[in-house]
């Protein structure tokens, strides 16, 4: 029995021994498939990670071409059309221009020739004079000098005839500043900087549908991208209780009205006469053959503009009443060969300008402009009489001008500035 027990102990013994091996080629095998799982999963990790990084560089790349693109065409000449930049002449960076006026601005789009990233921006371009001309006043030589009475205040430099500048009194007013300008004073030429007559261009809607505000409910929204062609509507009543954004041309043949209750953002107004309500707000460009009346307490916001463009024999006028706000510009161009009747901007008490006045015939201050004049005559007209280059109670001043301000483009510039970006 003693052999048997001992033979028995043995073969447990030697049982136990192979199931310890066994175990321990069961564990490294799971260890060796979990080293190669972890192993595939870091290859592939890394791999893809690198198509990664890859591709973001070119989308990176991209993105900087087309501001770079953007940068280019701000120190160039700015003509409406289609154009190719090879912006480092190596055909990899290759970016298509689309460039068109819009009012007194111009819309530019880049879009990158990369069939995997066909990306593209759309920005509204103005002018802007990085020279630090703090010019406030250009007053056209005609022989006759600027006078001034009352709080009048010109704080910038200016441009007057050889004649100059002078103090009156007037009416029973004095003058009471300190000194006639606050800044330097030059001397003017017989014309005004000449002015950018793409201007007078209107946009060619003939190849466009045309749509009608009847189609719309009140307090519908219609907007329209910068990327996308334009649309064209036709005004037969007054704007009302619509909210419009974006690349639209609203025209008529007769009046355009735009009351209080109408929202309007960045679109185009065409007709021969264009009147703002009173307490209007939002920001827009107009442009008008007979008459542009801005009511008391409206405020066109930045980048607004006002264009009058007399090429009859009718008296032309752009009147801003009392307390009512613009920033952009006016602009009044009459044709050289109408001498009379005048044609006038016309800035009533209280009313503020900041941006760009421009008239080659008459301006008629009595508000403020914060930013720069230029006008071939001033005119004062008061109950008793009217007066020719007389300033009373005006402000003229360049002190609280924005230098981020981007200018429309009044004169023609081989300077321009993005304003903002409409995509």
């Amino acid at each position: 029995m003693y052999i048997v027990r001992k033979i028995v102990e043995k073969v447990k013994d030697i049982r136990s021994g192979l199931l310890h091996r066994a175990g321990a080629l069961y564990y490294a095998i799971l260890i060796s498939l979990l080293i190669t799982i972890l192993t595939g999963f870091i290859l592939v990790f890394n791999f893809y990670s690198s198509k990664l990084v890859g591709t973001s560089g070119k989308l990176d790349q991209v993105i900087s071409d087309i501001y770079s693109a953007f940068d280019l065409l701000m120190d160039s000449e700015i003509e409406p059309g289609t154009s190719t930049l090879d912006l480092y002449n190596d055909s990899t960076s290759v970016v298509d221009v689309y460039t068109e006026q819009w009012g007194a601005y111009y819309i530019i789009t880049v879009e990158s020739e990369n069939e995997a990233y066909p990306l593209g921006k759309t920005a509204m371009i103005g002018f802007k004079d990085d020279s630090g001309d703090m010019t406030c006043l250009y007053l056209q030589d005609q022989k006759n000098n600027l006078s001034v009475t009352g709080n009048t205040s010109i704080t910038g430099d200016v441009y007057l005839p050889e004649s100059g500048i002078k103090p009156i009194v007037i009416e029973g007013r004095n003058y009471t500043g300190k000194s006639l300008v606050k800044g330097k004073i030059n001397k003017s030429l017989s014309r005004l900087p000449e002015i950018n007559k793409d201007l007078f261009d209107d946009p060619e809607t003939d190849d466009y549908e045309t749509f009608y505000f009847s189609e719309y409910n009140p307090g519908d929204t219609i907007y329209n991208s910068f990327k996308n062609d334009m649309m064209v509507f036709e005004a037969k009543k007054p704007l009302a209780d619509l909210v419009i954004i974006g690349k639209i041309l609203i025209h008529s043949d007769e009046k355009i009205v735009v009351t209080k209750d109408c929202i309007l953002e960045d679109v185009i107004l065409i007709a021969p006469e264009i009147f703002v309500d009173e307490g209007f707000k939002g920001r827009f460009q107009a442009f008008a053959t007979d008459s542009i009346r801005v009511s008391k307490d409206a405020e066109l916001s930045y980048p607004s503009f006002l264009m009058l463009h007399v090429d009859n024999s009718l008296h032309g006028e752009i009147n801003i009443e009392e307390s009512a706000k613009i920033s952009g510009g006016v602009c009044l161009y009459k044709e050289a060969d109408l001498t009379i009747p005048h044609s006038v901007i016309n800035i009533a008490e209280d009313a503020e300008i900041s941006g760009i006045v421009y008239s080659n015939d008459m301006v008629e201050l009595k508000g403020t402009v914060k930013g720069r004049v230029y006008t071939s005559k001033f005119i004062l007209r008061t109950a008793s009489s009217a007066y020719e280059n007389l300033l009373m109670d005006a402000v003229i001043t360049m002190e609280s001008y924005n230098e981020y301000f981007v200018e429309p483009v009044i004169f023609k510039s081989q300077k321009f500035e993005l304003l903002k970006w409409v995509n």
